[in-house]
């Protein structure tokens, strides 16, 4: 029982005596190197490396939220110019115009008559689909609300639902008409 496991793998002819100077070479190298440091060097090495593929992973992540959020933006943006362009009204002869505000100036619509009094009594609403302004039902205009709000840039309410006068308003006589010219 004296004999090391070599001693027996090499008398039974499993391992020749060349393999098994060639381990316990192997085996010395490992156990100077570990006594040097080299393989703590090894160490911090791939932990550098782990630690590098951890924020690769990371923004890979996070580039991959971006991309989506855009692309959910865009399709967001595309429903809303889709409902605006199927459900758009046409805006009649030009012969009255509406005025409305958009991004903090005052823009002039050119429609009829007709148009302008759905506008006032919030029957239809005015929408930014892209670049351009379209008149819609206000049903449309809701669902492009859900949608992006900042795209509807006019939706009056209708005129039954502020018909509750306060008491207490010392101006309750005096009613502004929707309709004003500005």
């Amino acid at each position: 029982m004296a004999n090391s496991l070599q001693d027996q793998l090499r008398k039974s002819g499993l391992v020749s005596s060349q393999k098994a100077k060639q381990s316990r070479a192997e085996k010395r190298k490992k156990s100077k190197q570990s006594r040097s440091g080299v393989a703590d060097e090894e160490a911090a090495r791939r932990d550098a490396l782990a630690k590098e593929q951890a924020a690769k992973v990371e923004r890979d992540r996070e580039l991959n939220l971006q991309r989506k959020a855009e692309a959910e933006a865009k399709s967001i943006a595309a429903q809303v110019r889709q409902i605006a362009e199927i459900n758009a009204v046409d805006r009649g002869d030009g012969a009255s115009s509406y005025n409305y505000t958009q991004n903090g100036k005052i823009r002039t619509a050119h429609v009829s008559e007709a148009v302008r009094n759905a506008l006032v009594a919030g029957q239809l609403a005015i929408v930014a689909a892209d670049a351009e302004t379209e008149i819609v039902p206000a049903g449309a205009a809701r669902k492009i609300a859900d949608r992006m709000p900042e795209a509807v840039l006019l939706l009056n309410e209708s005129a039954a639902g502020s018909g509750t006068v306060d008491e207490d308003d010392p101006y309750a006589d005096f009613q502004v008409p929707d309709d004003l010219m500005w």
